[in-house]
């Protein structure tokens, strides 16, 4: 942009970032002298009043090379007005508009009543990466049309108008233009204009330049990227894409029949061996790993062993290198945070829908199973994470897209166990009271007289899971490997089930819904169970349900759903569950007395509903009435890891003959005090 010398009126017009200099500030003869264009060396000198200011947005304040650096050099979009106002051939003023961009993180209502919107990317002269303000002393514009405050939404590009003479946040006014205009492409090609200022092209034809948000960065041919444009239509903030089909953490490398293998996880959670196309472990990682040896983070950790890789067509990988030597602008980050669900973010790292997630705590252990994929729903609200996260150094705050998990999470996995709760008392250790509970756990495999098992909880914990003797439980323990948390697995007690009335058909009822009862995720389970994330290689889920029958081998659950008579009926069919080698069962009888209610038990020991004659709804005998007054429940409760029961829990009803009992109130144990 070159300047437009029109002198007509007293007033000059220039591009404000042809700025060049202040000649004789504080002397008798003042000048400023201004670029023909932006990468000129001839400039032209215009004299300036010894008294002469500067406009900025409005605002008077003193002429300063300090102001015009500020606010015409890089104002790139902004002519610039010299006034001679009273036509004696001396400039007196000097008056620019200074817009400053910024790109919205979030915009929130603060306790005073003011509004805070906090910015991902933002011009330097803000200075800020929040803005707090009072809409009384703000206009806010989009598409020519004021709108409210309110109406400013996350991802919006922001151009700023204020009083730039002051902090941003001390203004006594605003003016907003917001912008949510978006375009993804490639980057075909890169230039410079007349004026030597750096465009990009994408695919769409179009040339785009950095905002002063942006101001320094640059887009890479061949690189995928989603454009934010601000009010001039420049890149207010950007996100770049990387091809995560060909990134992967090296494993280790070996050798076969003579050849130099790699092993690969790669970002669909394979662990796969690749022959080396060529050998450049010496040169991916200066001869430091060794052949034939799987490394754990503490050897070598896992953000120096993030590579680019290709396969050619006779399955041989070329290692292109590590991610951030190869890929210009990578950027490979590990982070400790606590993940706050609502933000999506570990500390600063912040996560989105799409981010390729690897669980990756064991992955120096040569098995498959000890690296897997996972979602962002993976992640535990408020839960610690130690995580390696790949990205892009212009990344401008957005997502993370490829997270590799190295540790943390809530201490339930895949192989916690169900406990069945027994009772419970004090103890001190070090001084300090500790709950005690005695559980039945890992089945017969205990040197208690009755099976159980002593735990240590802290103090409290006991007490606040709200726990009767039969109710199965998950629990975890801190880092002195004492309890710190207890989950109960039914909404109800199982005291309570076993108690009811009729054949505990209330129960039924209570575990049923209008449609169907649903085998993974039955009403009875507990609602913070359903939330647990457990962590491992495979899905956990529990099933409750009336036992249709069983086998040393397998037992047969209920589907329960309401027919047209309000009945709790069931199809003979259920869904059968095989068991495992190392299925642990447990039992609960509801007619022993306290104390002895519990017990180890073997597939034997399962309990199966007894159905009477009458018990059907039609005469095949395809439909179970649970209603029927004669038929017999009995429940079980399973955990299953990928659907393979991993335990059994077979409950037996007090009321097994059809009599009916009184409901029984849940007593809540108190951990007893402690006695020297």
């Amino acid at each position: 942009m070159t300047p437009v010398d029109l002198q007509t009126g007293g007033v000059v017009k220039f591009a404000a970032q042809n700025y060049a200099s202040l000649i004789n500030i504080g002397g008798d003869t003042p000048k400023i002298a201004i670029y023909k264009s932006e990468f000129s060396s001839i400039y032209t000198e215009y004299k300036l009043d010894p008294s002469a200011v500067m406009k900025v947005n409005g605002v008077e304040a003193a002429l300063s090379d300090y102001n015009c650096r500020s606010y015409l050099d890089g104002n790139t979009h902004e002519i610039a007005y010299l006034s001679d106002t009273d036509l004696d051939g001396d400039y007196d003023c000097i008056e620019v508009r200074y817009l400053a961009t910024a790109t919205v993180d979030f915009i929130d209502e603060t306790d005073w009543g003011y509004v805070k919107i906090g910015f991902n990317t933002y011009d330097i002269g803000l200075g800020k990466a929040y803005l707090i303000i009072d809409d009384q002393l703000c206009k806010v514009i989009k598409n020519g049309q004021e709108i409210g405050l309110s109406d400013i939404k996350p991802g919006d590009a922001l151009s700023i108008e204020w009083n730039a003479y002051g902090e941003v946040n001390s203004s006594d006014f605003y003016t907003i233009y917001v912008t949510d205009n978006t375009v993804t492409g490639t980057c075909t090609m890169t230039g410079k204009d007349t004026d030597g200022r750096e465009y990009f092209v994408l695919d769409n034809g179009v040339e785009y330049y950095m905002s002063g948000a942006t101001r320094g960065d640059s887009l890479l041919v061949g690189d995928e990227y989603t454009l934010n444009l601000d009010y001039y239509g420049d890149i207010a903030s950007y996100e770049r894409f990387m091809n995560f089909d060909r990134i992967a953490v090296i494993d280790k490398f070996y050798t076969s029949a003579g050849d130099t293998m790699v092993r690969l996880i790669t970002s669909d959670d394979k662990k796969v061996g690749y022959k080396l196309k060529e050998d450049k472990s010496d040169l991916l990682l200066s001869g430091t790993m060794e052949i034939n040896r799987s490394y754990t983070d503490a050897m070598f950790p896992i953000e120096e062993r993030i590579v680019y890789f290709s396969v050619n067509s006779d399955g041989e990988c070329t290692i292109k290198g590590l991610v951030s030597d190869v890929t210009p602008g990578a950027r490979v980050k590990r982070v400790t945070g606590i993940y706050d669900s609502v933000t999506k973010k570990i500390g600063d790292l912040k996560l989105s829908d799409e981010s390729v997630v690897l669980y990756a705590e064991n992955y120096a252990v040569n098995t498959s199973e000890n690296v897997y994929k996972k979602s962002i729903d993976y992640f535990e609200n408020n839960i610690k994470y130690e995580v390696v996260a790949v990205g892009t150094e212009n990344i401008n705050n957005s997502s993370y897209p490829f997270i590799v998990i190295i540790s943390g999470g809530s201490g339930y996995n895949v192989n916690t166990q169900m406990a069945i709760f027994e009772s419970s008392g004090s103890t001190i250790v070090d001084g300090e009271i500790k709950d005690v509970m005695y559980v039945y756990i890992n089945g017969r495999n205990s040197d208690d007289y009755k099976g159980r098992t002593k735990m240590i909880c802290e103090y409290g914990v006991v007490k606040y899971a709200y726990m009767s003797e039969g109710d199965a439980i998950i629990y975890k323990t801190d880092s002195d490997g004492y309890v710190d948390d207890i989950k109960k697995l039914t909404k109800m007690s199982i005291y309570d089930i076993a108690g009811l009335n009729g054949s505990a058909r209330n129960a039924l009822a209570y575990a049923s819904t209008p449609t169907t009862f649903k085998y993974s995720s039955s009403e009875m389970i507990a609602d913070d169970v359903k939330l647990v994330v457990f962590k491992g290689y495979g899905e956990v889920s529990f099933v409750f349900g009336p036992v249709i029958y069983k086998t040393e081998d397998e037992i047969k659950i209920a589907s329960v759903s309401r027919d047209s008579s309000n009945e709790y009926v069931s199809d003979v069919e259920g869904r059968i569950y095989s068991y495992g080698s190392d299925t642990k069962f447990y039992s609960y009888n509801g007619n022993g007395r306290t104390g002895y209610l519990i017990n180890n038990t073997n597939a034997s020991g399962v309990l199966q509903s007894v159905i009477s004659n009458t018990g059907y709804v039609d005469a095949n005998k395809s439909i179970i009435n649970w209603n029927n007054e004669n038929t017999v429940i009995r429940y079980a409760l399973l955990r299953l890891v990928n659907d393979e029961v991993k335990e059994v829990y077979s409950i037996e009803m007090y009321d097994k003959a059809g009599t009916t009992t009184a409901d029984v109130a849940v007593t809540v144990p108190e951990p007893e005090p402690y006695v020297s």
